[in-house]
């Protein structure tokens, strides 16, 4: 059940652990930290990787405006003065846990942007913006993918919008 688990959380708030220790004992980032976006660089993804920036927000205007990320960054299409378009997909990682969450900003599905869950090359979740520059969360049940290996794939082939990612992390 999750009596262990509650006892773990009461206690490393007790001790006074800080909130990311806390966080540990119930999610992870499934590659390491590399899907927080917070330092610039998409090692290990595969696709059209120039047209995304990832990390802090720069002179060129890159998350000049968004609001909602965690962190010191978020993963971003383009720019103010170059919508550029592609897709990216991440190195595959083993999906454990019952949920993975994560944020998103940015253009609708409708306009072509978003991300997704792709388990042995299938989508399986999908996700995208509100038209805005604000990160939302989503939650989606991995149960039935249990130990299969997974990719996040994100993708912008609009010519208007853009799509923001962030904070990507499994749930036990």
């Amino acid at each position: 059940g999750s009596a262990p688990l509650w006892a773990a959380l009461e206690s490393a708030l007790q001790d006074g652990q800080g909130g990311a220790e806390v966080l540990s004992l119930v999610a992870r980032d499934p590659l390491g930290g590399a899907l927080t976006f917070d330092v610039p660089g998409l090692a290990g993804w595969q696709g059209d990787v120039a047209t995304y920036h990832s990390g802090p927000p720069t002179p060129q205007g890159e998350l000049g405006a968004v609001r909602g990320f965690h962190g010191s960054g978020a993963l971003s299409s383009g720019s103010r003065n170059d919508p550029a378009r592609g897709t990216i997909t991440s190195p595959p990682f083993v999906l454990q846990g019952r949920r993975l969450s994560g944020l998103v900003g940015g253009g609708t599905r409708r306009q072509r942007v978003g991300v997704e869950l792709l388990v042995d090359d299938v989508v399986v979740q999908s996700g995208s913006g509100v038209e805005g520059d604000f990160l939302y969360p989503w939650l989606w049940d991995i149960t039935e993918h249990q130990g299969k290996h997974a990719r996040l794939r994100v993708f912008d082939r609009s010519k208007d919008a853009h799509v923001l990612v962030d904070r990507v992390l499994l749930w036990n």
